[in-house]
C-alpha cells in the first residue's frame, strides 16, 4: 500500500511540473521567443538600438510586409506600418509604406501619442491613435531616435521635397511646429574634412547614422562608410573620430560613443568586442564581448548583438553583461543567412524601456523574418543572485 501512495505521490509531482511549464517553452535553458504577430506575413521592428516601444513602454509600433524587397540597396517592398499593445493585443495599421527589408521603416516614437518613420515618399510624422498625418512627407534618410520631439535627417536628393531643404547636410525636424532647422552643411563638412585630413572630400558625401546625444547638445553620424563624426547641435564644434570608425555606433552617454571594435585604432585587438570611446578616440573600456548590431539596455548594464560577422552564419545573438566578454545567454541561433546578410534583413536589436525585454529579428527561413522579443527575467535574477555570491565571496 505504501509502495503504491509513494508511486502515486511522484506521479502528482511530475504533472504538476509539467502544467507549470510555460507552452511555448523548450528546454529549461532555451529563452522563449515571443513574436509581435504570427502571421504569414515578414514583421520587422527599425534600426539597431531604437526600441520599437513607446516612451511610456505601454504601446510598440512594427511593420509587416506583404512582399519582400531585393538585393540591392534600391529595391523595396510594399509593407505596413502597425501598432500594438504591449500585451501584443489591439494590432492596428497606421499607415501603407514603402520599405526596404532593411531596418524598416526606421520608426521612432516622437511621443506616447505620435511616431515618425521613413517611406519610399519621404519622412511622415502620424497621430498613433488616429492615424492623422501631421507633418510630411519631407525628404529622406532619417535619424535614430528623436529628442524632445524633434528628428534628425540627411537629405540626398529625390523624395519629400521641402522649401527649407536647398542642400545636402544634417537637418533637425521640430514635430512640434513643423520648423526644419540646418545644423551642418555637407559643404562645411566636406571644406572641413580636405583641411583636416588632407584629402579631398565633396558635398556629395554620404551622411547617416543620425543620433542625438542624451541630453541633445551634440549629433553623431557616419561620413561615408568609414568615418563617424560628431557636432554640436548648432553646428560647431565638429570632431572627427581617429581613423576607421567604430562599427553601428550608439552613444553610451552625452560625452562618449560605443560600438563594435572591427578596425579601430586604440591599441586594442580589433576581435569586434563592444567597446566605449570619446568623440575623438580615446578609448575607455570593453563593455561586452564580439557583436556586430549591438544595443545595450537604458541603464547600460547588458548588451546584445550577432556574435557572427557580416555574412557568417549561424546567425547567433547573445546577452552579455556589462564588463563580460563571455554571453551570458544565447537567445536566439539559425543559419538563414540569405535572408539576413544578402536580403539585408539584420538582426537589429533594441531593449525595452524598462530594460527587461530584447527586441530583434529571427529569420525563419530564407524567405521569412519575425520581430520577436525574449523577457529578460531570469537572466536579470540570474545577475542579481551572482552578485549577491560575489559579494559574499562565493564567486569566481
Amino acid at each position: 500500500m505504501m509502495i503504491l501512495i509513494v508511486a502515486w505521490l511522484v506521479l502528482l509531482c511530475a504533472i504538476w511540473a509539467s502544467a507549470a511549464q510555460p507552452a511555448c517553452a523548450g528546454a529549461a535553458d532555451e529563452p522563449v521567443l515571443v513574436p509581435l504577430h504570427d502571421g504569414p506575413e515578414s514583421t520587422a521592428l527599425s534600426i539597431y538600438g531604437t526600441s520599437p516601444e513607446s516612451p511610456d513602454g505601454k504601446r510598440i509600433c512594427y511593420v509587416r510586409y506583404r512582399e519582400l524587397s531585393g538585393r540591392d540597396w534600391q529595391s523595396r517592398a510594399d509593407a505596413e506600418l502597425w501598432v500594438c499593445d504591449r500585451d501584443l493585443t489591439n494590432h492596428r495599421k497606421l499607415f501603407e509604406v514603402n520599405v526596404h527589408n532593411h531596418n524598416g521603416a526606421n520608426a521612432m516614437w516622437i511621443d506616447n501619442a505620435r511616431v515618425a518613420f521613413e517611406s519610399a515618399s519621404g519622412i511622415h510624422v502620424l497621430k498613433v491613435d488616429t492615424g492623422e498625418p501631421l507633418r510630411g512627407p519631407i525628404a529622406r534618410h532619417i535619424g535614430h531616435d528623436a529628442h524632445e520631439h524633434k528628428i534628425l535627417f540627411a537629405p540626398g536628393g529625390g523624395a519629400g521635397t521641402n522649401s527649407a531643404v536647398s542642400e545636402r547636410g544634417i537637418y533637425e525636424l521640430d514635430c512640434d511646429t513643423g520648423k526644419i532647422r540646418q545644423i551642418i552643411s555637407s559643404a562645411k563638412i566636406a571644406e572641413f574634412l580636405t583641411e583636416k585630413l588632407g584629402e579631398e572630400y565633396t558635398p556629395r558625401i554620404g551622411l547617416a547614422h543620425l543620433q542625438f546625444s542624451p541630453d541633445g547638445r551634440r549629433i553623431s553620424f557616419r561620413l561615408g562608410r568609414r568615418r563617424v563624426a560628431t557636432v554640436r547641435s548648432d553646428g560647431t564644434g565638429l570632431t572627427i573620430f581617429p581613423g576607421e570608425k567604430p562599427m553601428h555606433f550608439l552613444w553610451y552617454d552625452s560625452n562618449t560613443l560605443m560600438g563594435a571594435d572591427f578596425g579601430v585604432r586604440d591599441g586594442n585587438p580589433n576581435n569586434h568586442e563592444y567597446r566605449r570611446w570619446t568623440p575623438d578616440g580615446r578609448f575607455i573600456e570593453t563593455l561586452a564581448g564580439p557583436i556586430t548590431h549591438g544595443a545595450a539596455s537604458p541603464d547600460r548594464q547588458w548588451y546584445a548583438g550577432e556574435s557572427t560577422s557580416y555574412d557568417g552564419k549561424p546567425i547567433r545573438l547573445v546577452l552579455y553583461r556589462r564588463g563580460r566578454t563571455q554571453p551570458m545567454a544565447t537567445l536566439m541561433e539559425h543559419s538563414f543567412d540569405y535572408v539576413t546578410w544578402q536580403l539585408r534583413a539584420h538582426v537589429n536589436p533594441s531593449f525595452s524601456r524598462d530594460g527587461k525585454r530584447v527586441y530583434f529579428l529571427q529569420a525563419v527561413s530564407n524567405e521569412k523574418f519575425r520581430a520577436v522579443y525574449v523577457d529578460m527575467s531570469r537572466y536579470i535574477v540570474e545577475a542579481s543572485r551572482e552578485a549577491g555570491d560575489d559579494e559574499r565571496g562565493g564567486g569566481n
